[in-house]
């Protein structure tokens, strides 16, 4: 049977979910908690993904995200693999810990993120683990509904207030009755066309005609980014110079333990969709070379005051603009 479909398009919405390896636990304590949502907020900044919504349970989560640019699988891995190798030096594992790929299903908001908002939160609920919902703190409900902040940085919770109404200061009580009132409701996967897409048919046919004007329906990576805006990547380059204060030509400078160089490696990494590789170009370097001297820079930052401010004030750069 052939697995579904990865759709991939700028500004899409999805429900995103993935399960521990034969449904084995992938948090086993609090601090796995802690560091996947660290892990999943460091893949928001990297990526400009948003996220509306969140909730993790002991062998799963589920998340609902959009994605600015079509390159949702390069984010997901990113997570998953930063996630999976922390986990495994931590609990002193091997082999697999997620299992397989990850579900994505491609939501039209205007009909289903209501439904979803609900169900997401829900699920500590249908579990049993908790009878009250305000009482799960491993969610995006408390934030939303109670105003709570957010173990997740980077969370929006105004995108599922406004759902529910227009007035900032009545929404968060309409969610949490909406969620509240609903704890029976069916699963609104039942609804999902062609294996990955939850919408109407209308929608589903506007995506299938999106796909075909695309070209060939092809699994990812043939749906992703095909190619990176080098104007674009020139004038971030330039951007993060200007922050350090010193000429472009400073980054590219080759003589050992060029700090500007290095911090510009590090920001790109962090705060960029650009792999190792696709950095590497950029500098002239390896990947190795690129991976080694980042780590070196972690290190040194923790010294230098100097590299210290410089990581701070590139990290102030709006990175989604240029890429």
């Amino acid at each position: 049977m052939a697995r579904p479909l990865r759709l991939e398009f700028a500004g899409a919405v999805y429900h995103v979910t993935a399960r521990g390896n034969r449904k084995e636990r992938i948090f086993l304590t609090d601090r796995d908690r802690v560091v996947f949502l660290k892990k999943l907020n460091d893949t928001l900044d990297k990526y400009s993904f948003l996220c509306y919504a969140y909730c993790l349970m002991g062998n799963h989560y589920h998340l609902l995200l959009r994605t600015p640019r079509p390159d949702l699988s390069r984010g997901m891995h990113y997570l998953n693999a930063s996630y999976t190798n922390w986990f495994k030096v931590k609990h002193k594992l091997v082999g697999v810990v997620v299992q397989g790929r990850y579900k994505a299903i491609l939501v039209e908001e205007e009909a289903y993120a209501r439904t979803l908002a609900a169900y997401i939160h829900l699920n500590p609920v249908r579990a049993g683990i908790v009878e009250d919902i305000d009482r799960y703190p491993w969610s995006s409900y408390p934030s939303i509904a109670l105003g709570i902040p957010s173990r997740l940085e980077r969370l929006d919770t105004s995108f599922v207030l406004g759902l529910f109404c227009p007035d900032a200061a009545a929404a968060p009580k309409a969610f949490a009755e909406f969620v509240r009132g609903n704890e029976k409701m069916e699963s609104p996967f039942k609804d999902v066309k062609k294996g990955c897409v939850l919408g109407s048919k209308d929608f589903v046919e506007k995506v299938t005609a999106r796909v075909r004007a695309g070209g060939r329906i092809r699994e990812i990576p043939g749906t992703r980014i095909a190619s990176l805006d080098s104007t674009k990547i020139e004038a971030l380059i330039a951007k993060i110079a200007e922050s350090f204060g010193v000429e472009k030509d400073r980054l590219f400078d080759r003589r050992k333990n060029n700090r500007y160089r290095q911090t510009a490696l590090y920001l790109l990494k962090k705060h960029s969709p650009l792999k190792l590789k696709e950095i590497g170009d950029l500098f002239g370097m390896d990947y190795a070379a690129v991976h080694a001297a980042i780590k070196r820079l972690d290190k040194l930052r923790r010294r230098e005051k100097a590299v210290e401010a410089m990581i701070i004030k590139g990290s102030g750069l709006n990175f989604s603009t240029f890429i």
